[in-house]
């Protein structure tokens, strides 16, 4: 049709200013509104691997029975495995991190060789932002920034046992440093009473042999023993965010599709209320898949402006809260998700489809006539 271009997508709302804002913005709040929540939800599960599960990524951990000193014989054992690199004898405590969902418990190992304190310290790439390692026969501690900043910590403050904050943490430690890198852990020297004892090993393993030293170390659990693996530390964070997820999931599911429904029937009834001009266009001469296409590039067309704009909106609003609110603790919200962006698409999706097929559905019972005379 010659005079088609007269009628193109988005030309409507160019004429209509104010519908055109009023969709448009609800789209766009709808859909940076949809993208913080899988943010939320992915920043939960990041938070709770980064703590928990990375520092099994770098090191495995046996630890006897309080009550028992490890057997020379299962030392001679675990270091005789041709997948080890390193082993080095410490004890494994813990203080809390207060992540988005919950209470975290991070590591704190003790290590009394000094030698060892350093190996781990370039093993796991800790580099100081403040202070210095703890030394020889101090009580002595030094622990990621984020955790200080977590727990509202500095260097210099004394760090006891016992307290809210450190309800697992053996001993009591002078923080004399702060650290940046990607394992949020304490590394703490032994004071003189430690007199060398440990309770435990962390298993330092060959390039590329972590699964095969766990698989081994798992046969040494059952006698009077532990261990801290990637597989078992993996099955603690599913067992600790599974109720919160589920809630949060649902929570989340339910103010999806409630926008979902509320914003496809507000587009529904502006479409449906231009039915007049649909149906002069339709009597002048437009054919009704030409009137089709034009209402579904229209949908599309302010959908994907909807999703790009609520999009940046929404990691921009991440980024400001990250920087004044989440940072000063420790913490940070995920900005960019594939699963927020993934998400928010699949929901802009049912909302495409809930607006549109009621609008074409009519536009199939249309008469031209009758519209015009309106009758309809």
């Amino acid at each position: 049709m010659k005079n088609a271009k007269l009628f193109t997508a988005l030309k409507y709302f160019k004429s209509n200013t104010k519908q055109s804002i009023i969709l448009f913005s609800t789209l766009t709040i709808s859909t940076s509104c949809i993208y913080f929540i899988f943010s939320i939800i992915s920043s939960m599960l990041a938070c709770t691997k980064h703590i928990i599960l990375l520092p099994s990524e770098k090191f495995s951990y046996i630890e006897t029975n309080q009550q028992l000193q490890m057997q020379d014989e299962m030392i001679t054992k675990v270091k005789a495995f041709p997948e080890v690199k390193k082993t080095i004898n410490s004890t494994l405590s813990g203080i809390c991190f207060r992540s988005i969902s919950a209470y975290l418990d991070t590591h704190v190992l003790t290590i009394p060789n000094p030698a060892d304190l350093n190996y781990i310290a370039n093993y796991i790439n800790l580099e100081l932002s403040n202070g210095r390692l703890p030394i020889e026969a101090k009580a002595e501690a030094v622990f990621h920034e984020n955790i200080l900043k977590n727990l509202n910590l500095k260097v210099g403050d004394l760090i006891t046992s016992g307290t809210i904050k450190t309800p697992h943490l053996i001993g009591d430690y002078k923080i004399v440093g702060s650290f940046t890198g990607d394992l949020i852990i304490g590394i703490a020297s032994a004071p003189a009473s430690y007199n060398n004892n440990s309770s435990g090993i962390i298993v330092i393993p060959k390039e590329g042999k972590l699964n095969a030293i766990n698989t081994k170390l798992k046969s040494l659990d059952p006698n009077g023993t532990r261990t801290l693996t990637y597989s078992r530390e993996k099955s603690r964070i599913e067992i600790a965010t599974s109720l919160p997820l589920i809630i949060f999931k649902i929570i989340g599911s339910a103010i999806l599709i409630t926008l979902s429904f509320c914003i496809s029937a507000f587009s529904s009834s502006i479409y449906l209320k231009r039915s007049e001009e649909f149906g002069i266009m339709h009597a002048v001469g437009y054919d009704k898949s030409f009137i089709t296409k034009l209402i579904i590039k229209e949908l599309a067309n302010l959908t994907c402006l909807a999703y790009i704009f609520g999009c940046a909106i929404s990691m921009a609003i991440i980024t400001i809260i990250n920087h004044f609110i989440f940072s000063p603790k420790g913490q940070n919200l995920t900005i960019l998700t594939a699963k927020g962006f993934l998400g928010t698409a699949a929901t802009l999706a049912t909302m495409f489809l809930f607006a549109g097929i009621p609008i074409l559905r009519r536009l199939t019972k249309w008469n031209p006539i009758s519209v015009i005379e309106r009758r309809n």
